[in-house]
């Protein structure tokens, strides 16, 4: 895996960072006021149609809703790595 700057990344700090996903659900897990599609919302961010991204590796189909949800989900990371990115320069 290689981080957006290009630069190589140890295999066990992505195993690390692949984890966030699974460590963000579960801290909502008992959470009765999160709904559940912000729960789901919060597992699946980094996946991608074709079944690319982490942590299932699942492919994108299925309801209208659920593919909406992870546009979302995808649009807010993509943002907040670009914001991250200007508020760097």
């Amino acid at each position: 895996m290689k981080i957006r700057t290009g630069k190589k990344v140890d295999p066990v700090e992505v195993f690390e960072y692949k984890k966030h996903t699974i460590m963000g659900f579960s801290a909502l897990e008992e959470e009765s006021w999160v709904p559940d599609i912000a729960r789901k919302m919060v597992l699946s961010h980094h996946e991608r149609m074709n079944g690319s991204g982490f942590p299932m590796r699942q492919k994108i189909i299925g309801s209208w809703n659920a593919k909406l949800s992870r546009h979302v989900m995808l649009l807010i990371v993509i943002y907040r790595e670009w914001n991250v990115k200007q508020q760097s320069r």
